[in-house]
């Protein structure tokens, strides 16, 4: 490889020049399907999505800023 590649003559943008990136590759983690946990885990994780909805109602109720809380699914 060339540590210094050669530059095109003539360009008519700057954009049509590439320029190196580089790729940052995530880690993700996977849960199941909220349908295929068992009742007990089931239903504490509804209880907690309600929960969050309530205080997210509470928050947007003096700020006046709706957005959506996070979710399991």
């Amino acid at each position: 490889m060339l540590t210094a590649p050669p530059q095109p003559l003539i360009v008519g943008s700057d954009g049509f020049v590439p320029e190196p990136c580089v790729l940052h590759p995530e880690q993700v983690a996977t849960c199941p399907f909220a349908g295929l946990l068992s009742g007990e885990l089931y239903a504490r994780i509804d209880a907690w999505e309600k929960a969050l909805e309530l205080e997210e109602e509470a928050e947007q109720a003096a700020d006046g800023c709706a957005t959506e809380p996070p979710g399991y699914q």
